[in-house]
């Protein structure tokens, strides 16, 4: 079935009038920013329906055997975090839920030398959840969020989304500020798939500090999105290719102004460079045969790519003088 969350939205016409007065209030020093964050929540909110709100129990309905895979956007580098429900126990009163998951976790950094590559570190083990109340209301728990002044703003809805294969979404968008600097929250639950997406960005610190997203479950025998299958004995074949690889041209390399990736193939690639920290210095998505990269606006020194496809991952050293 079709993937998880890239979504074609229809805007509550409440919010689109907030967003109006809360951009007209905003600082003009910082409109830019916030413009942008405003634009990312709007295309997080969705028509809502006539629905009967969900109660955490129907978020919370986990069956053994389900599973689930989640990313972390905000790192620069490959991650995931997979769960798979081993066992389910209710409280004697039936008001609280036990699950034990089996996960199998990974997150990745770029180390330059002797060569640049991507080292990984797996972790897999056992741990125990509880849900609570589970007749409770998913809206009453966000009741008091915070809203200290008129630019302040919080938007739920309900919706049905084709984007995690039909499921019932219960959703949230939040704009509370420090001063004038506005904090952003969105998040999403949906029946039987527990948090599914949680956004958080903090602008007196611009940088991106949670940005956690389910892409793949499994319930019995329904499956929304691609599972992510990499474990160390990939990773080990994969470095083992690149090696030898030559389908990979990039070129000037030492460059200056900008260099170009050749993938000689007819695939879609993911092209990320990073600096010596590891930090992200650019990103290309679904880049075709060939790619021009601007780095006249980068600081000399080494970089790091990372050329991706679905079947494929290549790691080249990048030189800017």
């Amino acid at each position: 079935m079709s993937g998880l969350f890239n979504q074609n939205t229809d805007v509550k016409d409440d919010f689109v009038r907030h967003i109006i007065m809360l951009a007209a209030n905003l600082k003009i020093k910082h409109m830019k920013t916030n413009l942008l964050l405003l634009i990312l929540l709007l295309g997080f909110t969705i028509e809502g329906v006539n629905q009967t709100m969900l109660t955490r129990r129907q978020v919370y309905d986990f069956n053994v055997n389900d599973e689930f895979h989640f990313k972390n956007f905000s790192m620069p580098t490959p991650n995931a975090k997979r769960l798979k429900v081993i066992s389910k126990q209710f409280s004697s009163l039936n008001d609280t839920v036990f699950y034990s998951f089996h996960y199998d976790n990974y997150t990745s950094i770029p180390v330059m030398v002797p060569t640049p590559h991507l080292e990984y570190q797996f972790l897999t083990g056992t741990n125990s959840v509880y849900y609570t109340d589970l007749d409770t209301l998913m809206n009453t728990q966000f009741q008091n969020f915070p809203i200290i002044d008129s630019t302040d703003f919080f938007s739920d809805t309900l919706y049905f989304s084709s984007h995690s294969c039909g499921r019932l979404i219960y959703q949230y968008n939040g704009v509370t500020h420090s001063g004038f600097e506005p904090t952003y929250r969105s998040g999403q639950f949906g029946a039987g798939l527990g948090e599914i997406i949680y956004y958080y960005y903090n602008t007196v610190t611009p940088v991106l500090e949670i940005d956690n997203r389910m892409f793949y479950y499994k319930k019995d025998t329904i499956t929304c999105g691609t599972p992510d299958v990499l474990d160390s004995a990939t990773v080990a074949a994969v470095y083992e290719i690149d090696n030898y690889s030559t389908s990979i041209l990039l070129y000037p390399n030492p460059a200056s102004t900008s260099i170009f990736i050749d993938t000689r193939s007819n695939e879609s690639f993911n092209i990320s460079i990073y600096n010596a920290a590891g930090i992200i210095v650019r990103r290309y998505e679904n880049a075709k045969r060939v790619q021009t990269i601007d780095i006249s606006s980068l600081s000399k020194g080494f970089y790091f790519a990372t050329i991706e496809s679905d079947k494929q991952l290549y790691h080249k050293k990048i030189i800017i003088e």
